[in-house]
């Protein structure tokens, strides 16, 4: 119960951290869409799920400083990258709720990662 509330506490901050970076559902840079590509191929081989893009809605951010987020312009190149998926509508056992992944872009290492399934 205590890690279940850890994990669902982990969303919730970086869902607010990135709430003044991109998203909205439909449209997303070139660049964010990269990295919402990145993120979702992540989390499938990470916790073995199928994620289809258009079912979520995303943020995505880069990190400035320690626990602060921005928004990415096309054609930037941040070294640490936080995205953050949430799903409002249609679901169904099995489904993605939500995760959350942060990424360094120059090692291609997971710093972190959370998902929530129905």
């Amino acid at each position: 119960m205590k890690k279940l509330v850890s994990i669902l506490s982990l969303v919730l901050g970086i869902t607010i951290v990135l709430s003044g970076c991109s998203s909205n559902k439909n449209k997303y840079t070139k660049k964010e869409d990269s990295i919402i590509n990145l993120a979702n191929n992540e989390i499938n081989k990470l916790y073995d799920v199928k994620i289809n893009k258009d079912n979520l809605e995303y943020s995505v951010g880069k990190q400035v400083k320690k626990d602060q987020y921005e928004s990415i312009k096309d054609g930037e190149e941040p070294e640490i990258i936080a995205v953050t998926a949430k799903r409002f509508d249609d679901i169904k056992k099995g489904d993605v709720l939500s995760y959350s992944l942060i990424y360094n872009t120059k090692t291609k290492e997971v710093i972190s990662s959370n998902i929530d399934k129905y």
